[in-house]
């Protein structure tokens, strides 16, 4: 799946994740974070995404697309 990387805005990276499936249980899964321009940022469960989105927010990234989001 292609994303259309954004213009930076006052120099913050924009944040793209990924939802990706648990083969076995197809409703359980993680979601992978990485830049628009794609730094790997990590690997969190849906639990943690909105604390950790509000984490890189702080520090100057800002969400850009979340992709296969379940119930945001």
């Amino acid at each position: 799946m292609q994303t259309e990387v954004m213009e930076d805005r006052a120099g913050s990276k924009e944040i793209i994740c990924r939802f990706y499936a648990n083969l076995v249980h197809p409703q359980e899964g993680y979601y992978r974070m990485e830049t628009a321009d794609g730094e790997f940022l990590g690997n969190v469960d849906e639990g943690e995404l909105k604390y950790e989105l509000s984490v890189l927010e702080e520090h100057g990234y800002r969400k850009g697309h979340i992709i296969g989001c379940r119930g945001c």
